[in-house]
């Protein structure tokens, strides 16, 4: 009988698994065809253009559009391309997508089975992150972090497994290899990335260091000794960026020269009590309302929740000594705490205006990883003290069937900026991509000489499509240097959408007109405008 009922668990297991990957295939086709291959956005397009010149040089450092956090994904799409004879945009917007999800989600599957030990549990928390918009749209965009986290989660992997190997030499070096092997990749795919994994190691240790001193682990605990390797994993992966960055990868001078400007907008935060920038505004700006954002992110704030909870939870289990740290399998309550910390200190370097004032979107996905372990584990805690109370149980299934229901509507919604619901459109069409063209093809570009709406939302298409520098447009109010303006039906509507006046061009020269999309020429004020 415990054959069968096993054979049958595994199987409905196995179903499960296969339910999801398809859901996930599913999710990536849905993002590349919602708008049948015509949508773009910033780091989509930058990846595209530095792709595309690895192609063009046939070297890893180009001399133009060089990403300066690493060469290891532009060189991955540069040598799909050429193997395909795929283009390096269609690479990115409608193929790559197809597989984005699936590459993350079974390296975090194995991760969930390690720390949570049960079949059951590592679906479910595979199945809560498949359903996180703000970790599926960055792995589904043509940006490096759908490689970037699914190296963390494999050596996240290599650490636990690792752990058993202490007393097998020759099998615990090969992990060991293996591990920083997988480091050194994540450092040459984003060395920021990368970084955030060790920081996260390095305050995990500390607060592991401080549950240690207040537990009072004797220094034979395995615990302890596992402590002492996470130290020894610190140093050395920040050994390894310090190469990369200094003496490997010459573009990543660029980064160091971003620390004045980071330091100085910082103390103007801390000492002049100035906000630079309002990152919150994004979501007045970036939504319908209030509610409608609430609407599509709502299960992720859930999650967050949710997870904070339960850390807080275990957090005074150990205050209590109820608990004791054990190692590797408390890593992600340790790294949880690493990446929260980390994201307050994303808060003032947003509020500081720096780094694009996005911080808080780049860490979260890593933040995510482990608060979907601990909402887990916290719901494993409900469940288990209401074992007596069935029809309370069956309750809290029903509950989170309705929650799961709602997750997946609201994450297509998000993660494709669906227009019903949002404000920051990224779609475009081959009318507007036509108007563009004539710009660049008709015109002497110089700096802010072009206007084309509210925000980067054409401008990225041209950028990808004709390799412009983003210099030559104009994203704010149209001064007296803007000579031409592009406006097509979309835009129109989006103006009214968000309530924003349209240029006072309705007196200028239409110099192109294709239906859609109208170009408009200002008028020369004096004899040597053009």
């Amino acid at each position: 009988m415990f054959n069968d009922s096993n054979q049958a668990s595994n199987h409905r297991s196995h179903l499960f698994v296969l339910f999801i990957a398809i859901y996930a295939i599913g999710i990536g086709a849905y993002f590349a065809l919602r708008y049948a291959g015509g949508w773009m956005e910033i780091d989509t397009a930058r990846m595209t253009n530095s792709a595309r010149a690895v192609v063009v040089e046939g070297v890893i450092t180009p001399s133009t559009d060089v990403y300066a956090h690493g060469f290891a994904y532009p060189v991955m799409v540069a040598w799909l391309a050429q193997m395909t004879g795929v283009s390096v945009l269609q690479l990115q917007t409608l193929y790559l997508p197809l597989i984005s999800v699936l590459l993350p989600a079974t390296a975090a599957y194995a991760v969930f089975r390690a720390f949570l030990r049960v079949e059951s549990r590592a679906l479910l928390a595979l199945l809560i992150l498949c359903l996180q918009p703000d970790f599926l749209f960055v792995t589904l965009r043509g940006s490096h972090e759908k490689i970037t986290w699914t190296l963390m989660l494999a050596a996240l992997f290599i650490l636990h497994q690792s752990a058993a190997q202490l007393r097998a030499p020759q099998t615990f070096i090969r992990y060991i290899l293996i591990f920083y092997a997988i480091v050194f990749t994540q450092i040459s795919t984003n060395s920021f990335f990368a970084s955030t994994f060790i920081t996260a190691i390095t305050f995990g240790l500390l607060i592991g260091l401080m549950v240690k001193r207040w537990t009072q682990l004797d220094d034979a605990d395995y615990s302890v000794q596992f402590l002492q390797r996470m130290g020894l994993v610190a140093a050395a992966s920040l050994i390894l960026v310090y190469i990369f960055l200094v003496h490997i990868y010459a573009p990543a001078e660029q980064l160091f020269q971003l620390v004045p400007e980071i330091v100085d907008r910082v103390a103007l935060l801390v000492f002049g009590f100035e906000f630079q920038v309002n990152p919150s505004s994004y979501i007045a700006f970036g939504w319908l309302n209030l509610p409608t954002y609430l609407a599509v992110s709502g299960f992720t704030w859930l999650v967050l929740a949710i997870s904070l909870g339960e850390w807080c939870r275990q957090a005074l289990q150990f205050v209590r000594r109820e608990r004791t740290l054990q190692l590797p399998h408390a890593l992600p309550w340790l790294l949880y705490a690493g990446f929260a910390i980390q994201m307050v200190f994303a808060v003032m370097l947003d509020f500081a205006g720096t780094l694009s004032a996005n911080l808080q979107l780049r860490i979260l996905p890593g933040l995510l990883i482990f608060a979907v372990i601990l909402t887990v584990q916290a719901v494993e805690a409900l469940f288990r003290t209401t074992t007596t109370r069935p029809t309370l149980q069956r309750g809290l299934q029903v509950a989170m069937i309705g929650v799961f229901l709602w997750a997946v509507p609201a994450s297509l919604l998000k993660i494709t900026n669906e227009p019903l619901v949002s404000n920051k459109w990224v779609f475009y069409d081959h009318l507007e991509e036509e108007g563009l063209n004539w710009v660049y093809t008709h015109t002497t570009p110089t700096r802010n000489y072009f206007w084309a709406g509210l925000d980067e939302r054409l401008i990225v298409v041209l950028a990808a499509t004709l390799d412009v520098p983003e210099s030559y447009f104009n994203l704010d109010t149209p001064g007296p240097d803007v000579r031409y303006y592009l406006l097509s039906e979309t835009d129109r509507l989006r103006h009214a959408r968000v309530e924003r006046p349209l240029p006072a061009i309705q007196d200028e020269n239409i110099v192109y007109d294709n239906g859609d999309a109208k170009v408009y020429h200002r008028k020369p004020q004096t004899p040597y405008q053009e």
